[in-house]
């Protein structure tokens, strides 16, 4: 089927008529500076990049679906930056402009990080039978389809081969860089370092490489769910502010809406719960890559037990678990982290409770409010969490503490 291209303000006005996520991005970024400069101009110039391409086979595997996998990916990076803490070391005013840049960033990384399926995915021909490839010049399809008779047809990849990861970061980078110019040079760093990120990363990956992973896997969550759900016709509700979806707070069903993939993918991204960034998995020996000169504690080898998880940490979902593994190696290699934690004369580890909001869970307080509720901590004066012993062993080993 040959496919004509289109202008990106018609995809990107059909994408928000399906699913509504330009409106949630526009509701999410409001706060903090213009959408079209920040937001809407990538967002158009993913459009022209990669026009009605479909993503992959197992989602988003309809006309159009690349486009909306991205910027749905977008999205749920963006939210998930709120509940981080960037530039913890850097003085208050840098700290307000760099947490402020970084969300931007965090979408930014995730709408790249789309680019590649388009050409790991797919065969994509003009017209007179050429072949777009990530060597094509100019490197966006709508723009080389127009100088090759202005359509194109698109085949899935009968070989499923991994592109060499230079090439993946190379595409998306050159996706990204036009648009990191107005950010500054470390948060720019780390938007490039973000981009294509591994599934099963290495040691302790930064926030927003964290943050990228998941928006990634929460947008293929969400799509597959909906195509599970497709023919349960499900009911529609009012479209949320993106504060209600971050907040967990579905809306009452109205009217039955028609039975479509794009109305069902949409109601269950409305539905969805909020993502929930995955923290890194610990090495079998306990040691991170390239950390030889940490000092090895409990909490590596018990937090991922090969075979299961430690009995005291049972009750806890596994981002928890994981949340307390990076907050241990914080402890073990931050200076600054490990002042604000030390065990009591009655037992109990002492932790400074804003700390728990720096690992992309959401608030500190629903992170410790996770803890009590499973009887694994108290609160303190407010502004401290006692956790209890068999926990805080695995944090921070008494014969460690200063």
């Amino acid at each position: 089927m040959q496919f004509s291209t289109r202008q990106p303000r018609e995809l990107v006005a059909d994408l928000e008529a399906t699913s509504g996520l330009v409106g949630l991005i526009r509701e999410a970024s409001s706060a903090h500076e213009a959408f079209e400069r920040g937001y809407g101009v990538p967002i158009e110039a993913l459009a022209d990049w990669v026009q009605a391409l479909p993503a992959c086979r197992e989602h988003h595997c309809d006309p159009g679906g690349l486009l909306r996998y991205a910027v749905q990916a977008g999205y749920y990076a963006l939210r998930l930056a709120d509940g981080v803490v960037f530039g913890a070391e850097s003085g208050a005013e840098a700290r307000r402009v760099i947490e402020i840049e970084s969300r931007r960033a965090a979408f930014l990384a995730a709408l790249g990080s789309g680019v590649v399926l388009a050409h790991q995915n797919l065969t994509v021909c003009s017209r007179d039978g050429q072949a777009w490839s990530e060597f094509s010049r100019p490197l966006a399809l709508a723009r080389w389809v127009s100088e090759r008779g202005g359509s194109y047809s698109f085949n899935w990849r009968e070989d499923r081969t991994e592109l060499p990861r230079a090439l993946i970061l190379w595409l998306a980078g050159k996706f990204v860089a036009p648009f990191l110019g107005g950010l500054r040079r470390d948060v720019a760093y780390a938007t490039m370092a973000a981009l294509c990120p591994h599934s099963a990363p290495q040691g302790a990956p930064p926030p927003l490489e964290r943050i990228v992973r998941q928006a990634l896997a929460s947008s293929v969550e969400v799509a597959q769910r909906a195509q599970r759900a497709r023919y349960a016709r499900p009911a529609e509700v009012a479209v949320p502010s993106a504060a209600e979806v971050a907040a967990h707070v579905p809306e009452g069903p109205a009217a039955p809406i028609q039975d479509t993939h794009l109305e069902a993918e949409h109601e269950a991204l409305r539905r969805a719960r909020p993502p929930e960034p995955a923290m890194r998995q610990t090495r079998p020996n306990g040691a991170a890559p390239g950390a030889q000169g940490a000092k090895p504690g409990p909490a590596q080898a018990e937090l991922h037990l090969e075979g299961g998880v430690s009995d005291p940490l049972a009750p806890l979902p596994a981002s928890m678990r994981e949340l307390l593994e990076a907050l241990a190696e914080d402890i073990r290699t931050k200076e600054n982290v490990c002042k604000r934690v030390r065990w009591d004369d009655n037992g109990w580890l002492v932790i400074d409770q804003n700390l728990l909001g720096g690992y992309g869970m959401g608030s500190a307080a629903g992170v410790a409010a996770t803890l009590k509720k499973a009887n694994l901590a108290r609160e303190g004066n407010g502004r401290t969490l006692h956790i209890v012993a068999s926990i805080g062993e695995l944090i921070l080993p008494r014969s460690e503490a200063a």
